[in-house]
């Protein structure tokens, strides 16, 4: 073979691996690509730290916006059939009220709905806490708070009562200044704390930074144990109307740290 053809050969082959090569990078994600890479250069440089990771980080990484918070719209009445098993007497101030009955009572302000509710089964419900803990989903569900919406937290024997901490969540991801708190004790009366605001969208959408790039750009000291990492949404300023997209990180120690998923300020 003269040596005019072998060179045609040859950039024939090259031109068609350039074609190739390509092809292969129209059909591969470049991002997927740079957060493997970036996520491979953030577990050695927190080994290097000695900083341990006990749990599985989440890969959620997409635009996100922010959630809005609106006030949580409460009927009286419906309220006092549940509590009292019956409508008492009451007066609106603003969108908040107060109604009492002996030991059981409702308030409603703006942030808090608190009930005290004497249940004729609550003896036997604080003797049976699985049984418990469907009851109080029935009940929240007669509040108005959908079972996808609600996330079962801690329960714990507190000053001869128990307590159940439910958490909220908005499209999976949980709302982690809005919780609920239930607390039964051994005579029966079961005290709740809810929430009075809904949470939906809000306006526009923004990129956040992934977990591990929290974890490399958080100020985290060496030897530090992290527990747990997942992302939700909370408000920067005790007031602000928006929720934001935050990144939680849990130390084995029972340290909180939550950072904003948009800048990687810690909170």
């Amino acid at each position: 073979m003269d040596w005019s053809k072998a060179k045609t050969i040859l950039i024939i082959a090259l031109l068609l691996l350039n074609v190739f090569l390509l092809v292969m990078i129209m059909f591969t994600n470049p991002a997927s690509l740079l957060t493997d890479n970036y996520k491979k250069y953030a577990i050695n440089y927190l080994l290097s730290r000695d900083i341990e990771i006990n749990t599985d980080v989440p890969s959620f990484s997409r635009p996100v916006s922010k959630i809005i918070y609106t006030t949580k719209e409460y009927d009286p009445e419906r309220l006092c059939k549940l509590v009292f098993g019956e409508v008492m007497p009451y007066s609106l101030n603003g969108n908040g009220f107060y109604i009492k009955n002996e030991e059981e009572s409702i308030s409603l302000s703006e942030d808090l709905l608190l009930i005290n509710d004497k249940l004729s089964d609550g003896k036997y419900l604080f003797a049976n806490p699985n049984k418990l803990i469907k009851s109080l989903q029935k009940y929240l569900r007669e509040l108005g708070f959908n079972k996808s919406s609600i996330i079962m937290g801690e329960i714990e024997d507190k000053d001869d009562s128990i307590q159940i901490i439910f958490n909220l969540k908005y499209k999976n991801n949980m709302v982690f200044d809005q919780i609920i708190m239930a607390r039964l004790n051994s005579d029966g009366l079961l005290t709740i704390w809810a929430p009075a605001k809904n949470v939906s969208k809000g306006n526009g959408v923004s990129d956040i930074l992934s977990a591990y790039q929290i974890l490399v750009t958080g100020g985290l000291p060496s030897g530090t144990k992290i527990e747990n990492v997942d992302f939700g949404y909370k408000q920067i300023s005790e007031g602000d109307i928006y929720g934001n997209p935050v990144w939680r990180v849990i130390l084995n120690d029972g340290t909180v740290i939550y950072y904003n998923a948009y800048t990687g300020v810690k909170l």
